[in-house]
């Protein structure tokens, strides 16, 4: 190894010693460890609610401003005739979980949709979860428009009201969330136990001031390429436009039988009809279904 060789070898072991050293953080104080659990607490009744625009809020600046910068350029490159199909695909999917949450809680493990805290939620309280959530998920889907996404303005699209389902959205019971215990961690992370489920866990970080889940903030590390990334896209061509409405189609009517089932069994077939485009397109899912599915038409802006 020459000395030129040698001394570039020995400068980058330094620089990576150094910044190796800097980036070990400080255990959190007390206050940190209260600010995390307090932040726990805000995301977390947010999310048993169905208010994803609070969720929203509570994400550092950096974050936000990346989603929304892709989201426009996104917006202007995608074709609205798929995207409207897609718009009312999700719409369907929304509906069909309001609809079914009893027997989707009734499946147990077999559900494939997740709710959070299971080991502590009651079924009434897992089904309100379900109820929420679709509710919500239906009007976010209905006013994710791609004239309101070209403005970038996801707060407002996140902050919509829920839809209703009459007999449904009016008639769930309250989510009791479950207690955490807060641990500060050494490498300045606050590990946060539900003291009812203890193999239920959330790792909180600080980003930027914030404290927000590890799970959010490796959601966001490839942040600063996203932009250059829609700006490869390329427009869809027909047989791709063909091949999506096929897919969506057939996703959302498989979406749609699912809600008019009335046991365990029915189902499971209509959830197996879902599974089967995804099978032999791999990609997108989809339906025919009308833009107010099974929610009340008179909830749109």
């Amino acid at each position: 190894m020459d000395m030129k060789t040698l001394l570039r070898s020995a400068l980058a072991a330094a620089l990576c010693a150094g910044l190796a050293s800097s980036s070990l953080a400080d255990a959190p104080s007390a206050a940190d460890v209260q600010a995390a659990a307090a932040a726990h607490a805000v995301l977390s009744g947010a999310l048993a609610n169905g208010d994803f625009g609070a969720v929203w809020k509570g994400l550092p600046a950096s974050y936000k401003s990346a989603a929304s910068d892709a989201v426009k350029d996104f917006a202007a490159k995608m074709d609205p005739q798929v995207w409207k199909l897609g718009q009312d695909t999700v719409l369907q999917i929304a509906a069909t979980l309001v609809k079914q949450n009893g027997l989707l809680v009734g499946m147990g493990d077999e559900t494939p949709v997740p709710v959070p805290g299971s080991g502590t939620l009651t079924d009434e309280e897992k089904k309100a979860f379900l109820v929420k959530g679709g509710a919500k998920l239906g009007a976010i889907a209905r006013a994710a428009t791609l004239e309101k996404l070209a403005k970038g303005d996801l707060q407002g699209v996140l902050d919509v009201p829920a839809l209703t389902m009459k007999g449904v959205t009016d008639a769930v019971a309250d989510i009791k969330l479950p207690t955490y215990k807060a641990t500060a961690n050494e490498d300045g992370s606050v590990t946060m136990t539900n003291v009812g489920d203890p193999e239920d866990k959330d790792r909180m970080v600080k980003v930027e001031g914030v404290w927000i889940p590890e799970d959010v903030a490796d959601a966001f590390k490839e942040k600063d390429t996203w932009k250059a990334a829609v700006a490869k896209m390329k427009p869809l061509d027909e047989a791709t436009k063909q091949q999506a409405t096929m897919v969506l189609t057939a996703f959302q009517g498989a979406a749609k039988n699912a809600g008019k089932a009335t046991s365990k069994e029915e189902l499971q077939g209509a959830l197996m009809q879902a599974m089967m485009p995804l099978m032999m397109m791999g990609g997108m899912g989809g339906g025919m279904g009308g833009a107010g599915a099974d929610f009340g038409d008179d909830e749109e802006e």
